[in-house]
């Protein structure tokens, strides 16, 4: 009887314990839509252009990316605990710090700051 007890404590832990799925930022986004400020003051999410933005990011800490043509390619560092998303340029001693609003299996929101100013939002689906 104890044995039994012992093993259904142990097989209700095993089996009601979940991994939880974490979402990742490795993979093939396109835009879809942008947020931005009306005249009105109503902010509104509007579709990406005919010629969407397109980004990748790789395991390894690598980016690239284009719409029409190439729009540029480095290396990115990403912080799930604080959102932060840094994007640096090849060549370039810019670093574009952009923070990370949503991220799913299917959506990442990504919000781009200047001086501490958030100036654009932007939604991406994943490839």
């Amino acid at each position: 009887m104890k044995r039994t007890a012992i093993f259904l404590v142990i097989s209700v832990f095993l089996f009601s314990c979940k991994k939880e799925k974490t979402s990742t930022i490795v993979g093939n986004w396109v835009e879809e839509a942008n947020y931005t400020a009306s005249t009105s003051g109503a902010n509104t999410w509007e579709p990406a252009s005919r010629f969407p933005f397109h980004i990748s990011f790789t395991g390894e800490g690598e980016y690239s990316s284009y719409n029409d043509v190439p729009a540029g390619h480095g290396t990115y560092q990403y912080n799930p605990a604080t959102n932060d998303l840094q994007l640096m340029p090849a060549g370039s001693p810019v670093v574009y710090n952009n923070k990370v609003s949503l991220l799913n299996e299917d959506y990442v929101i990504l919000d781009y700051y200047s001086n501490g100013v958030m100036e654009k939002r932007t939604k991406f689906r994943k490839q």
